[in-house]
């Protein structure tokens, strides 16, 4: 998809290598899924906001990881989108982020434990508001 559209890969690959050393496959499972949806996020709001692509660093207002794809769609230093993005980018991009997102494996035990704290925390806010109304 690099050649398709005109750029370098070679960064992006050793960034996912690393990352999947070091975090596991939910960097590929969960993780890049996440990414898919703060570009579509980007892309209805036409620009991409300060909360996005959390945990990739940035240069300018778009991160560095797939940044060559992400030049084609957005302005580096603004975050907006450009008059004429790139389809070719956009669909590249959807398809490396999303391409491992229904592979179906077991979470740390960590994950779990995380999932259902941040559940029964979300349970007790609408429980909360819930009485008031």
């Amino acid at each position: 998809m690099g050649t398709w559209c005109r750029t370098s890969t070679t960064g992006d690959i050793k960034y996912v290598t690393r990352r999947v050393e070091g975090e596991g496959l939910s960097f590929l499972t969960i993780t890049l899924p996440a990414f898919a949806l703060d570009l579509e996020k980007g892309l209805d709001e036409m620009q991409v906001g300060p909360d996005a692509f959390l945990g990739f660093k940035r240069k300018g207002g778009l991160p560095l990881f797939l940044g060559g794809f992400l030049d084609l769609v957005f302005d580096r230093g603004t975050g907006l989108l450009l008059d004429d993005p790139s389809t070719d980018a956009i669909f590249a991009i959807r398809q490396t982020c999303r391409m491992f997102q229904k592979v179906s494996l077991e979470c740390s035990d960590t994950r779990k434990r995380n999932a259902v704290v941040g559940y029964l925390k979300s349970e007790k806010r609408v429980r909360r508001t819930d009485a008031f109304e």
